[in-house]
């Protein structure tokens, strides 16, 4: 079962986040400052994985407000991958994660086909992070059961 946090702790640890140079589509007003909190509720900040970069803004903002996160690794897919909807051919990023590779705690892994491409050995880092965010999953569900069932073995 994955932890839950209490709405009344969050809402004590959501700060405005930092938005120069950050695009806003595809959140609504607050979205990112609660990622960035429940990022700021982990014990540990020690590596962050999300799945899924886009540009990478979720990346520069948790990086910004968060100098005590050690490492961001972020997965995506390589620039040949297709989406099974058309439609989201033009959602991806050329370059996933651009907007954070400035930051040299910023790790970027590319795979054929993002994260369904881990392999169990991959499980061994997963084990270590602080936390792992998923986001960019709306392709299929096969896309999107796979990394849930990825950080659900780690929680």
């Amino acid at each position: 079962m994955l932890p839950v946090i209490a709405q009344n702790d969050l809402n004590l640890m959501i700060y405005p986040v930092d938005w120069t140079d950050l695009p806003s589509t595809y959140l609504n007003r607050g979205e990112l400052e609660i990622i960035v909190a429940l990022v700021r509720s982990a014990k540990h900040h020690d590596l962050v994985v999300e799945i899924g970069l886009a540009e990478g803004r979720t990346a520069k903002a948790i990086l910004r407000e968060l100098p005590e996160v050690r490492s961001y690794l972020g997965i995506d897919t390589d620039a040949s991958y297709r989406t099974k909807l058309p439609g989201q051919w033009t959602e991806r990023s050329a370059s996933p994660g651009y907007l954070a590779a400035d930051d040299p705690r910023f790790y970027r892994w590319l795979f054929p086909r993002g994260s369904l491409d881990l392999i169990s050995n991959f499980f061994f880092l997963l084990m270590q992070c602080s936390l792992t965010a998923i986001t960019a999953l709306r392709s299929c569900v096969m896309t999107v059961t796979w990394p849930v069932q990825l950080c659900a073995l780690v929680v």
